[in-house]
């Protein structure tokens, strides 16, 4: 029977897989784990190197790491995908940064998955199987959340205190407005005591609310009383995070569609990254809060959704803009700059993106200095207009 098992494997085609990772224990743990697997394996130690065996090797997967010497893993994903001939293989991240702002943005270069360091042996193996299983049978992604609430039904809570006597109270409490978990159910919220650690079997991403028998203070205030309003305020914290979800969820169609549009400017690959990144760095020198920056780093992705509206033949166009072509352009860029006036956005953002518009003076080269396009900061480029950066 072994002997027939290892036929059957050498029959198949080996996967092969090019590891991009800066650490030399990383990378020869990951690689060690990759061949005990029956996956045929190359590494690199930089980024340069990197994009060198993928273009020699055309492998089935890229693992990279975003902290690279020479660049960042961001830079040799969008490498990777803007070359027709690599653009099909998958690439997973496999990164210490876990923010939703760096996965976001690993997606959002043209990966398969971002897996966050430290991670199982296990969940590596799984996600490579589905990121090939997909690759081989691609389907389009659903951006939604898979389990929904019907309207009407009651959210489910999972009071995980070992105290059985609270346990009791707050079940009590909660029951006025919240289904109660079964071992089978999948809760909406957990409800810890104190610190408490989250159970390993909870979603991922599910709401926490942290209690405590005694009175709430300043100094813990992320403890919540067990009084008559928590179950108002368990309920609320569940409504927050299913909004974050919703916003989150929207976000990465809205980048999804920016990096789809900006994979069709072929002379530019890479720029709204590039303007992306610049973004943050001038949001950073300003003094700007991480969360403002990380709005701009949004808004900065998302700066060519707009040109999902002009022709591709206009924004292909490399000669002169004919009557009609100007005309359009401009009727659009007054379009964008009208819709500054009505975003919503973090205190004082808005307003400064407003003054911005108004004290722009960038020379336009098809419209005109007094043109619509001077009040975007917009010039003439290779494709035909690209806002300053």
């Amino acid at each position: 029977m072994k002997a027939v098992e290892e036929t059957i494997r050498s029959d198949a085609p080996a996967t092969r897989v090019v590891v991009v990772e800066d650490d030399q224990a990383s990378a020869d743990v990951l690689q060690r784990r990759l061949q005990a697997n029956g996956m045929v394996v190359s590494v690199a130690h930089d980024g340069r190197r990197g994009i060198e065996l993928v273009e020699e090797l055309l492998p089935d997967l890229v693992l990279l790491d975003v902290m690279l010497p020479d660049t960042d893993g961001y830079d040799v994903c969008l490498r990777i995908k803007s070359n027709s001939t690599t653009a099909p293989i998958p690439v997973i991240f496999l990164s210490a940064r876990g923010e939703v702002v760096d996965k976001v943005r690993g997606l959002s270069c043209g990966a398969a998955d971002y897996i966050t360091k430290p991670f199982q042996a296990a969940e590596l193996l799984a996600r490579i199987d589905a990121v090939l299983g997909q690759a081989r049978n691609p389907r389009v992604p659903r951006l939604a959340r898979s389990a929904e609430r019907a309207a009407g039904e009651r959210r489910v809570a999972r009071v995980a205190i070992v105290d059985g006597a609270l346990r009791a109270h707050v079940e009590q409490l909660l029951a006025t407005r919240f289904d109660l978990a079964e071992d089978s159910d999948m809760p909406d919220v957990v409800v810890l005591e104190g610190n408490a650690s989250v159970p390993a079997d909870a979603p991922e991403d599910v709401a926490v609310v942290r209690v405590t028998a005694g009175r709430g203070s300043d100094d813990r205030a992320e403890l919540v009383p067990v009084d008559a309003q928590l179950p108002r305020i368990v309920d609320l914290t569940v409504r927050e995070r299913g909004l974050d979800h919703d916003l989150q969820a929207a976000a990465e169609a809205l980048i999804v569609l920016a990096a789809a549009i900006a994979s069709h400017d072929r002379p530019t690959t890479g720029h709204t990254e590039r303007v992306a990144a610049r973004a943050v760095q001038i949001g950073r020198a300003l003094g700007l809060d991480e969360s403002t920056r990380m709005t701009i780093r949004l808004g900065a992705l998302l700066r060519d959704v707009g040109h999902a509206r002009l022709p591709g033949s206009l924004l292909a166009k490399s000669g002169e803009l004919g009557p009609d072509e100007r005309a359009m352009l401009e009727r659009h860029l007054k379009d964008l700059a009208a819709s500054v006036y009505y975003a919503a956005g973090p205190p004082g953002l808005v307003e400064a993106m407003r003054k911005m518009l108004a004290d722009a003076r960038v020379e336009d080269e098809a419209i005109g200095s007094t043109g619509p396009a001077t009040q975007m900061g917009c010039v003439r480029s290779r494709s035909p207009w690209r806002c300053a950066s």
